[in-house]
């Protein structure tokens, strides 16, 4: 009995004190955050002027890429996001996912403030407890999965598991579109991105985790080994591919501050969800302890919800449909 308390008490220690590496990966994801929303902004800053040029032209996805491309700001965006990429798996290869991902939130808080100082819109009192339900209901999630989890190296068919939730969720959003296009809300589109980019995540993860292991191992890869990776790999690129194309349809529709919000929050409850169900990675969490953590995240949904409908942007959205109703009468 005294053994195994001194084990659990160690074990807690180790996850009071990060040790180094895990706090460069901290680190990283940090300034991957910070990236993120610095991208985000020249992001829908390009989006909106390619929006406001081309209100006429006709909307295919070749028309809307060609136009992208030559926009300056949309471009910088892009590279700056691919850069907070490169810090995010360095991030996750130095670190677990449930610690490095949630941290993303940090996103959030950078972008509310930089859409502050550049739209000259200050965040009402509601739009301000939003977003801290939102860094408070991802607080307390990380800190539970930090707690429980106990990461260990994914198995091939846990790997095409994984790969078979992509194809899943590719379907239900290419329904979802098909049948209600006309009418989906800006919601829809950063929910989805985010359900992608956890995935995205998780199957980063395993594939630089396989891949190590491939290097450090003598003996030559099989095709069982290899098979795993290939297939994380095309399943990680087409939803990401999926899920940025996603965002920009967002950014459309929204302001980066919000966007950011969903995503940040929606990404690490899917990645940290997808570790416990699939990766079977909260086999030591109680059940009260799993409740708990699924209040922590209905608080930051809810947070994200709400931010959507306080934001002065929002209201700005629902006026100017009656505003240009009334001036055409």
């Amino acid at each position: 009995m005294k053994a195994e308390a001194r084990q659990q008490r160690e074990s807690w220690c180790r996850v009071g004190f990060p040790s180094p590496q895990e706090m460069l990966g901290i680190s990283l994801a940090l300034i991957a955050g910070l990236l993120l929303a610095i991208g985000a902004q020249f992001q829908h800053r390009g989006v909106s002027a390619v929006q406001a040029r081309t209100t006429n032209v006709p909307r295919s996805v070749l028309v809307r890429l060609s136009n992208l491309l030559r926009q300056p700001s949309w471009l910088a965006g892009t590279l700056i996001i691919c850069l907070a990429i490169t810090f995010q798996l360095c991030g996750l290869y130095l670190a677990p996912i449930s610690v490095v991902q949630p941290l993303g939130v940090s996103g959030l808080v950078f972008a509310s403030v930089l859409n502050v100082k550049v739209s000259r819109i200050s965040l009402g009192g509601p739009a301000r407890w939003a977003v801290a339900l939102c860094c408070v209901g991802v607080t307390i999630f990380v800190i539970i999965a930090a707690l429980v989890t106990r990461p260990r190296p994914a198995s091939a068919i846990e790997a095409y598991e994984i790969v078979g939730l992509v194809a899943a969720v590719l379907a239900v959003i290419a329904g979802a579109y098909a049948v209600f296009r006309e009418t989906l809300k800006p919601m829809f589109f950063v929910v989805g991105a985010g359900a992608l980019f956890g995935l995205v995540v998780t199957l980063a993860k395993i594939s630089m985790d396989r891949v190590g292991a491939l290097m450090q191992s003598d003996e030559p890869p099989s095709a069982a080994a290899v098979l795993p990776i290939v297939l994380s790999v095309a399943g990680l690129s087409t939803a990401a591919l999926v899920g940025s194309a996603l965002v920009q349809r967002a950014y459309a529709q929204s302001t980066p501050d919000v966007v950011m919000a969903g995503l940040t929050v929606i990404d690490p409850i899917v990645a940290v969800t997808v570790g416990a169900l699939v990766l079977h990675e909260f086999t030591s969490a109680q059940p009260w302890v799993v409740l708990l953590s699924m209040g922590a995240a209905a608080i930051a949904i809810v947070g994200v919800c709400r931010l959507a409908v306080t934001h002065p942007s929002a209201k700005t959205q629902r006026i100017a449909p009656l505003l240009r109703d009334q001036l055409s009468q």
